[in-house]
């Protein structure tokens, strides 16, 4: 009795909702792998690596003379006086305070310089995502790592078709960008 229950209750239920439902288009990108290896996402990646190479340096000098001081600190500890010591130690922490905050900055101006790269970047290929999936006729398009998506089938994966429309489309940008200079 509790078989036929349940089984009118299925049925019931698959009933109740439309056919459509069930033939859902979905599509599955990987966001990650299209900012990796697309023309604006190597470029920005190559920016990105610049701008730290740039701004890293300073850091390292820095980083450099923070040790070199506590080097000197251990190897002359036996032949300084305790207020030489005091000092030093001092100088020591007062330097190590101004690391600590000098890479605080360099943490906030990389998260800043990523996000300022990579948001043109995103807002082209949220577009072409969106044209892609209208031409296409998908209900759904998830990003695969993102969404907690363990496995999808081959034919749902559209990461590669994404990348060749993102950079047709970051060329024609870069174009209608150079011809408003002229």
């Amino acid at each position: 009795m509790k078989r036929i229950i349940s089984a009118t209750c299925v049925l019931c239920f698959m009933v109740a909702f439309p056919v459509q439902v069930w033939a859902a288009q979905i599509a599955v990108i990987d966001l990650q792998a299209v900012l990796q290896k697309s023309e604006p996402g190597k470029k920005a990646m190559q920016m990105i690596q610049d701008y730290q190479k740039e701004i890293g340096s300073e850091l390292k000098k820095k980083k450099q003379s923070l040790d070199k001081l506590k080097q000197e600190i251990q190897e002359q500890s036996m032949m300084l006086s305790e207020e030489a010591k005091q000092n030093k130690r001092t100088k020591f922490q007062r330097q190590a305070q101004e690391f600590r905050s000098s890479y605080q900055q360099y943490q906030q101006k990389m998260k800043q310089k990523e996000k300022e790269v990579r948001e043109p970047i995103i807002d082209v290929l949220l577009d072409v995502i969106q044209k892609y999936g209208k031409k296409k006729g998908y209900d759904l398009i998830m990003d695969k790592k993102n969404s907690g998506i363990m496995y999808n089938k081959e034919n749902m994966e559209i990461t590669e078709t994404i990348i060749q429309k993102l950079n047709k489309a970051w060329k024609k940008r870069d174009k209608e960008i150079e011809s408003s200079k002229e």
